[in-house]
């Protein structure tokens, strides 16, 4: 999905203009976000999806501090979507109100999609044996960001997911994946030389490691 808000402020918070992007998943109903996990929203049967997700935390003008959420009400077709979007004080509908714009995302084609940069890792999940995996991205280096498909040869499906760079650094920053049945995975990832090593936790509390050279 894409979202924004209106620039100004309303209460206690600041908008922006700035367009923001998230990678959602819906499984039988039930909507997700794949650093969170699942079950923050429903999609019912004629496409009204309501889903709220934690955004973190903000300072208010007395210097205190709220957590805010993301909130979506919309109706989505068969591959696109639209409605409001709202960044809002915790469980209120006081907040900013903008529009989120919505793209179904075909995993399988994502599998054949010519990717610039196709590595052999090691997968290891929780006490699971370590594993090969394909993971399939832009380049790390010369992006800010991409989804990337860690396709592996077990009984899970392949994980689709997005990495994302640090402010800090070019060589480091945070990735999230939905591995289907509403397991989702997420963490961190580092590039050190030319070696490439991402860490998380996924829904199920198991350690989540792949690492490879690029």
């Amino acid at each position: 999905m894409k979202f924004t808000f209106p620039l100004g402020q309303l209460g206690r918070f600041d908008c922006t203009k700035d367009e923001w992007y998230a990678l959602i998943f819906v499984e039988d109903g039930v909507v997700g976000l794949p650093a969170v996990g699942p079950f923050l929203g429903r999609v019912d049967p004629d496409g009204k999806l309501l889903a709220r997700f934690p955004a973190g935390e903000y300072t208010t003008i007395y210097l205190s501090k709220g957590v805010v959420d993301l909130v979506f009400d919309a109706v989505l077709e068969e591959y696109a979507g639209e409605g409001k979007a709202m960044l809002a004080l915790h469980d209120t509908e006081q907040g900013c109100i903008g529009s989120a714009h919505y793209r179904r995302l075909d995993t399988k084609a994502l599998l054949k999609r010519p990717y610039a940069l196709e590595k052999t890792m090691t997968y290891r999940r929780g006490p699971y044996r370590t594993e090969s995996a394909i993971f399939k991205s832009m380049p790390i280096l010369s992006n800010h960001g991409s989804d990337f498909v860690l396709e592996l040869p077990f009984s899970l499906p392949p994980c689709y997911g997005f990495w994302s760079k640090s402010a800090e650094s070019d060589k480091k920053g945070r990735w999230s994946a939905y591995c289907g049945r509403q397991v989702t995975a997420s963490g961190t990832w580092l590039y050190d030389g030319d070696r490439f090593e991402a860490q998380g936790i996924d829904s199920y509390g198991n350690n989540t490691v792949f690492s490879g050279r690029l």
